[in-house]
């Protein structure tokens, strides 16, 4: 048996931006050590092209000062995991299995180098559980609800890589996507073009629209959920408090929200005190 630590809902140290989904998962079996820096999330098709490695590799290795998020499948989501330990970036790894059973075995290795990195291998199976088709769809939601963005590369129409954005979208997450050759239809082309994801072409574009006003769209999408103080709105936006002070007195100051008793909540909800 390998050497796991299970944390609850509610926990301390459950992750605080999955713990704000709405379906976030009751218990989490980690191998490792859960970083501390921001998650982005890089996953995409298991059919890798040649031009889907140099993007994954180009992306995943940008995300400095951030921890990245994939699948360890095959293909994409396990580039992203091996560009980041190249890169010395922490990487986490979400099972569709438990965390002593990885899963594709082929990709084993990858899983010991994200673990003597210092990174984590999570699951919210109990360990001995073996990899089964619905696991995967479920654990998207976990790679999504982890992470402050998704960044998608060549993905497939019906794709796994499609249901997490899915899930990002759902939860006011910002949706990224490498744009890829006018052809075949293509679920990163598919969401740019819906407007659901935001074309990039290196990590510095990610970067960039983690700017003002999207901090300010995402504040205002968190605080639909229901009022929030500032060190837990701080920890779900993975967004310094100096920073979120700044701007949350600006949209204060706009009319958009209000403060009261200490809990931040959006203006237009009625002041029941």
């Amino acid at each position: 048996m390998c050497n796991f630590k299970k944390v609850s809902l509610g926990d301390e140290n459950y992750p605080s931006l999955l713990a704000e989904i709405y379906d976030p998962p009751q218990q989490l079996y980690i191998r490792g050590k859960l970083p501390k820096e921001p998650m982005l999330s890089v996953i995409g098709t298991r059919a890798m092209s040649d031009y889907g490695k140099r993007m994954t590799d180009r992306i995943a290795s940008s995300l400095k000062e951030h921890c990245v998020v994939s699948g360890l499948a095959l293909g994409v989501d396990g580039q992203a995991h091996l560009a980041a330990l190249t890169a010395e970036i922490p990487t986490v790894a979400v099972l569709g299995s438990g965390v002593d059973e990885v899963y594709p075995k082929t990709n084993a290795h990858i899983a010991e180098r994200i673990l003597k990195s210092g990174g984590a291998i999570i699951s919210e199976y109990p360990p001995g559980t073996k990899p089964r088709p619905h696991h995967f769809p479920e654990r998207n939601r976990i790679i999504a609800g982890l992470s402050l963005g998704t960044v998608i590369i060549e993905a497939g129409m019906h794709s796994g890589a499609l249901i997490t954005a899915r899930h990002a979208l759902e939860e006011g997450r910002e949706v990224f996507a490498v744009p890829t050759a006018v052809g075949p239809p293509s679920g990163t082309n598919y969401l740019i073009k819906r407007g659901e994801a935001k074309l990039i072409e290196h990590g510095g574009d990610i970067f960039d629209d983690f700017g003002q006003e999207s901090l300010r769209k995402r504040i205002l999408k968190r605080l639909e959920k229901g009022p929030c103080d500032l060190s837990k709105l701080s920890k779900s936006l993975g967004v310094n408090i100096s920073l979120l002070s700044h701007e949350l007195i600006l949209l204060a100051q706009q009319g958009e929200i209000r403060e009261i008793n200490r809990q931040w909540e959006l203006s237009n909800k009625p002041n029941l005190l």
